[in-house]
């Protein structure tokens, strides 16, 4: 079936509107769900609630365990019961003129009970206030890094 003239206007017309648009936002959002780049783990994946299949679960992995599967945390509080993870991941691309991919930073928060079994755990994204928050929780005159590097 030949196209009619009618259908290549509107095909036109379609594709012309897109294009304007596109043209007027500048840029286009796609969400990639935290791609891991440079290797990096999601330390968040292997925790899990006392009923999860996940190596580390609440209400039975230790301290010790935790830091054998983990690794050194990357801050320890003043009370050693919470201590937490971070990592970096790619959450979208901004597509437009150019490509660029947008980085967020998570922080894993694990609070352990006073026997060192682990209570609760969230996952939060690396904030101003979540900093603030954490520098509280440790020694006194000791704190976590500056403010992440740019998101994009």
């Amino acid at each position: 079936m030949k196209p009619t003239r009618r259908s290549k206007a509107v095909l036109t017309a379609l594709v012309l509107a897109f294009v304007g648009v596109y043209l007027l936002m500048g840029c286009i959002y796609i969400p990639t769900w935290q791609i891991m780049e440079n290797g990096e783990q999601n330390p968040s994946k292997a925790v899990g609630k006392s009923t999860s299949e996940r190596p580390l679960r609440t209400s039975r992995s230790s301290r010790q365990q935790v830091v054998e599967y983990l690794g050194e945390p990357w801050f320890t509080s003043a009370d050693k019961q919470t201590v937490g993870y971070r990592w970096r991941a790619i959450t979208g691309l901004l597509a437009g003129c150019d490509i660029l991919a947008v980085r967020e930073h998570y922080a894993l928060l694990l609070r352990f009970d006073e026997g060192g079994t682990l209570k609760t755990f969230e996952v939060k994204k690396d904030r101003p206030a979540v900093r603030q928050a954490i520098n509280q929780m440790l020694p006194l005159g000791e704190q976590v890094e500056p403010e992440p590097p740019p998101l994009y």
